[in-house]
């Protein structure tokens, strides 16, 4: 019962329970799975032990939890029991599977999508056939579309397939769409994808829809500065400070939350500068800004100062959350043979940056930029 209120008090007994072959087998398979539950590295040897039970059903669950876990020593058994006779066995056992990195896991996601009974196993198969990259995860993906309880989900793993006929799809999808969340997870999935022609789209929302997150850092996936799309500059690992006011760069793991694997550069002091690249053949009136930017020092804060090369300071609000802020710039603000972004912040804010792009615009601003 501690178990399944999730305390980790009872992990002494789940692992005793476990391996004791006098217990129930029933009693033994629920342990199995509180273990996967409650993650600690000492419920890997006794799950591990649980692999040689004589009993069937206790066996499959230590390697079903096993492979939750991540830990590589059930695969052989997860291989055959995604041929199991019986279907819930074979659902579990490819999700647990699909967690190794195993393509043998894609027939059984397939299933789940159709069968699985519990919504939160049919969205792990949607998350899992993304990150297998198998090709045999189309077509079940672009079903999925039409529930739109999982829509989000299933475009984010047509992004993370890679499959190029992924892109007329989530192009066509992006046109019905009218869900703001639902049309910043296309525009995630348009970056991870990966196809250059999603470059035109991007820039478009760049503009049209003021509120997406996912915009940017899309934009940056495709190479947008480096293909001479957009102006800008991109914070890159390992490389030399930026600028003035920079301490370091570093790339970030995505999280579990879904955050991007993703680098920026902190700051230091209360100025910090970053040279900006502007295509040569590109001379608009005014540029749009896309500044993604997050507080450091004090999650629970906000306000610093932003400013482009010349040109009045436009302020922008940091938290601790990646924030994609969007402003105005004048054209003629960034001329000359070096123009920078300037950021001036008050004492003791630390700003982390990862991009600041700079798309072109007409003679006049959007209204949605303006915003």
């Amino acid at each position: 019962s501690l178990g399944r209120l999730g305390d980790r008090r009872s992990l002494p007994a789940l692992r005793r329970l476990g391996t004791d072959p006098s217990a129930p087998a029933g009693d033994r398979v629920e342990a199995a799975r509180l273990l996967a539950r409650l993650p600690d590295d000492d419920n890997h040897a006794a799950l591990r032990a649980m692999l040689d039970s004589p009993e069937g059903a206790v066996a499959d669950a230590a390697a079903i939890a096993l492979g939750d876990l991540g830990v590589d020593w059930a695969r052989p058994r997860l291989r055959a029991l995604v041929r199991a006779d019986a279907r819930d066995v074979r659902i579990r056992a490819g999700l647990a599977l699909a967690k190794l990195g195993d393509r043998e896991a894609v027939p059984a996601l397939v299933e789940a999508l159709d069968h699985a009974t519990r919504p939160r196993d049919r969205e792990a198969a949607i998350r899992g056939l993304g990150r297998l990259g198998d090709p045999r995860a189309f077509d079940p993906l672009v079903r999925a579309l039409d529930d739109g309880h999982v829509r989000y989900l299933a475009a984010r793993a047509l992004g993370d397939l890679g499959d190029p006929r992924a892109y007329p799809v989530l192009r066509a999808l992006l046109g019905r769409v009218k869900q703001a969340d639902v049309r910043d997870d296309i525009a995630r999935a348009l970056g991870d994808l990966g196809d250059p022609r999603a470059l035109d789209d991007l820039l478009a929302l760049a503009t049209d829809d003021p509120d997406l997150q996912n915009v940017g850092p899309s934009l940056v996936r495709l190479r947008a500065v480096e293909r001479g799309r957009v102006g800008g500059v991109v914070a890159s690992a390992g490389g030399p400070r930026p600028g003035a006011g920079f301490s370091r760069c570093a790339q970030a793991s995505a999280g579990e939350a879904g955050e991007r694997d993703e680098a920026s550069c902190e700051t230091r002091g209360r100025h910090a500068t970053l040279p900006l690249a502007l295509p040569p053949d590109l001379h608009p009136a005014a540029w749009l800004a896309m500044v993604r930017v997050r507080r450091v020092d004090a999650p629970d804060q906000a306000a610093a100062q932003v400013r482009f090369g010349a040109g009045s300071p436009q302020a922008l609000d940091a938290d601790g959350r990646w924030r994609e802020v969007r402003l105005v710039v004048r054209g003629d603000a960034l001329t000359g043979a070096a123009p920078e972004a300037r950021f001036s912040m008050p004492d003791g804010v630390r700003l982390a940056i990862a991009h600041v792009l700079l798309i072109p615009l007409g003679a006049s601003a959007p209204t949605a930029a303006k915003r």
